[in-house]
């Protein structure tokens, strides 16, 4: 999303317009949900994705064509429950719904779309509200994350009411049936925040940065934790790992990993992470180091119910060696665990039915 907007703001900044494509209700199995957005230029290149395919392609040719023509903002529908036999693999067996914007000039969306790119990268949370009805479709309302608005729904009442339904914590509002707007907040992408700076979170690095994820690194040795090591990391920090979190921003939303270089650091710096508000702490380490680490936090007064959240050994079980497959382990664990789900095979089984 960060992309997107960046590739907004530039195309804003040059007078060139642009389409945005957001899925705003789906029902049944589809390859994007609710809040999934594109960008297309008008050359026809895109940032983003709403899932590949034939849908996607289809509304691309939309988009193009409406930017071509200077049509407004619109509304776009597709069932996927053609026959596995169709050309088309529309078979998914879902429906999607998209709005389709031709963004011609910058207008009331540029300040809006500065906003969202602030709040992404890491500024206040910003809620937009989008108008959806036939009358006004595509205007906009922001609620920005000093309590200030920006833009309009067209209709007084209609503001007031997507106002109080702005909370700047759930991230997409999908409109029932009778509603006119929805209404997408956006914050800034979740951290990990790796504790140790060797192989494995060298290896993590270049995962971490296109799943959609802001990447830290804390370690107490500079020849582990510098920039030339650590290239694409928003921040490399060389402290104490007693004290490493002590003034970093960790929300519910941030993930720590622990990853020192012996049993004594990794002791200290678990302490310090299930002390914060993450709630997902994973250590590497074997079964048998976890239930020394874990006696001794108990023993030390530390809550049961906190230690036991803690994912240790950390990873999924994909049988990994090398520090890459440990990385891949770790954000697949990462992923499955804010997504609520166990990260087990999507593999058919027959004995299941259908």
């Amino acid at each position: 999303m960060k992309e997107l907007y960046q590739e907004a703001l530039r195309l804003l900044d040059r007078d060139e317009p642009f389409s945005l494509a957001t899925v705003i209700r789906t029902q049944g199995s589809t390859p994007r949900k609710p809040g999934s957005m594109m960008l297309i230029r008008e050359n026809g290149d895109i940032v983003g994705s709403l899932g590949g395919g034939c849908v996607e392609g289809d509304v691309w040719a939309a988009a193009t064509g409406m930017l071509k023509r200077k049509e407004p903002a619109a509304l776009v529908r597709y069932h996927l429950n053609e026959p596995v036999t169709s050309p088309h693999g529309m078979i998914c067996g879902g429906s999607m719904e998209f709005l389709v914007e031709p963004i011609l000039s910058s207008g009331e969306f540029l300040p809006i779309a500065r906003a969202i790119l602030n709040a992404i990268e890491g500024g206040d949370p910003v809620s937009v509200a989008t108008r959806i009805s036939e009358i006004g479709i595509g205007k906009k309302l922001a609620w920005l994350g000093d309590g200030s608005r920006s833009g309009t729904l067209g209709d007084p009442v209609l503001d007031e009411e997507a106002m109080g339904r702005m909370s700047g914590t759930e991230r997409f509002v999908t409109p029932l049936l009778e509603t006119d707007y929805f209404i997408k907040t956006h914050v800034a992408h979740p951290m990990i925040l790796f504790l140790g700076g060797g192989h494995i979170a060298k290896a993590t690095e270049s995962f971490a940065k296109p799943l959609g994820f802001r990447f830290t690194v804390v370690d107490d040795r500079p020849l582990f934790a510098n920039r030339d090591r650590f290239l694409e990391t928003e921040n490399v920090l060389v402290r104490d790992f007693e004290s490493a979190l002590d003034d970093i921003p960790l929300t519910a939303e941030s993930s720590i990993v622990v990853a020192t270089r012996g049993h004594q650091y990794d002791d200290v710096a678990l302490e310090a992470a299930i002390r914060t508000p993450a709630k997902y702490v994973g250590l590497v380490s074997s079964r048998r180091k976890w239930l020394l680490l874990r006696r001794k936090l108990l023993e030390r007064g530390l809550p049961e119910n906190r230690v036991g959240e803690i994912h240790a050994p950390i990873g999924l079980d994909l049988g990994s060696r090398s520090p890459e497959e440990i990385a891949l382990s770790i954000l697949g664990e990462i992923v499955a665990f804010r997504n609520g789900r166990k990260g087990k095979p999507l593999k058919y089984d027959p004995g299941l039915g259908t």
